[in-house]
C-alpha cells in the first residue's frame, strides 16, 4: 500500500476497479479531519460555474459509511461546486479504507494538487504522527517525500503564534518560516522576524544570519561556562533587555559589589547592527 501511496493518488485508485457511480450528494459527507481547513470561495464559485457548464469531469473519492451513508475521500471542493451549482448527484469511487488511509490519500491528493498550505501540511504530518504513530521516515515513503522535507515542514509548528499568523496570510514566505523555526533564541527569532517585516529581509539574507546567530552562540556557550550563576535580579533584567531589543542579551557582574560589569548585544549580520544602532541612537536622543 505504501508503494502505491508513494507514486500518487491515481495509482492508488488503478489498483482496484474504479467503478463510477451516482450518488445523490445528500448521502455525502464532508471528512471533518479533511487535511486541508481553507475553501477559497472565490476558486469555489468557478469550479461551481464550470460544473454548472460542463458537469463534474472527475469523479470523487468516497467510504461507505455504516449508516448507509458516505464520506468524502478525496473531492471535498468538487462536493461543495456541485451543490452550489445546483446538482442533486455526483460521480464517485467508492473504497473502503481505514481511517488512516482515508486521511493519507486527502493528504497526498491535495499536496500533489499544490492545494495546501504550508501549515496545513506540517498540521497534517503532525496528525499522522501523533493519532497514526507515524515515523517521520514512514510519512516521507508515503508521501514520496524526502525524510527532510518532512523534518522542516513540521518545525513551522514550532514557531510563535504572530509568525505562524504572517505565514498564513502570505506576509512571510513557507522558507522563512522553515529558516525561522531553526532558532531556538526566541529573542533572535523575533529580532529576525520583525527585520522580514521591516526591511523585506531576503530568504538567503535571513539563512545567512541564522547561520551567523548559531555561529555566535556555540562561541558564547563556550566562553560563558566558567561565568557564576546568575542572581535571579540579574537574569530578570536580561529578559526585559532581551524583550526590549529582541535579541540576545547577556549581562555579566565583574565586581563583588554587583556596581560593575559589562553588556553584550548580538547582532545577526551587518545590517541588524545598523538596525540596532539606528535604535539606539533614537533612545539616546532627547526628546
Amino acid at each position: 500500500m505504501r508503494t502505491a501511496l508513494g507514486k500518487g493518488l491515481d495509482a492508488l485508485i488503478s489498483e482496484e476497479t474504479a467503478a463510477v457511480t451516482e450518488i445523490p450528494l445528500d448521502r455525502i459527507k464532508p471528512n471533518p479531519k479533511q487535511p486541508r481547513h481553507v475553501i477559497a470561495d472565490g476558486a469555489l464559485q468557478e469550479l461551481s460555474e464550470s460544473i454548472a457548464q460542463r458537469g463534474v469531469l472527475q469523479p470523487i473519492l468516497v467510504a461507505p459509511l455504516s449508516d448507509g451513508t458516505y464520506e468524502i475521500i478525496v473531492g471535498e471542493r468538487r462536493w461543495r461546486a456541485a451543490k452550489r451549482a445546483g446538482l442533486t448527484s455526483i460521480p464517485a469511487v467508492i473504497k473502503s479504507a481505514p481511517e488512516q488511509e482515508r486521511f493519507q490519500m486527502a493528504m497526498i491528493e491535495n499536496i500533489q494538487r499544490e492545494d495546501l498550505s504550508p501549515l496545513e501540511q506540517a498540521r497534517g504530518y503532525a496528525r499522522l504522527v501523533t493519532e497514526f504513530l507515524m515515523t517521520q521516515e514512514a510519512i516521507a515513503v508515503v508521501m514520496g517525500k524526502d525524510r527532510a522535507v518532512i523534518a522542516n515542514t513540521l518545525r513551522l509548528l514550532s514557531l510563535p503564534a504572530e509568525m505562524q499568523s504572517a505565514l498564513s496570510e502570505g506576509k512571510i514566505s513557507a522558507s522563512h518560516g522553515r529558516s525561522l523555526a531553526a532558532l531556538d533564541d526566541l529573542a533572535a527569532q523575533r529580532a529576525l522576524f520583525r527585520r522580514i517585516l521591516d526591511e523585506n529581509l531576503s530568504v538567503r539574507a535571513l539563512e545567512q544570519a541564522v547561520r551567523d546567530h548559531k555561529q555566535v552562540a556555540v562561541r558564547g556557550h563556550t566562553r560563558g561556562a566558567a561565568h557564576p550563576v546568575k542572581s535571579p535580579e540579574v537574569k530578570s533584567l536580561e529578559d526585559d533587555l532581551q524583550r526590549a531589543l529582541s535579541r540576545k542579551v547577556e549581562l555579566q557582574r565583574t565586581s563583588p559589589d554587583g556596581k560593575k560589569g559589562w553588556i553584550r548585544l548580538e547582532y545577526y549580520s551587518l545590517e541588524d547592527l545598523d538596525h540596532l544602532v539606528s535604535r539606539l541612537r533614537r533612545v539616546s536622543q532627547p526628546s
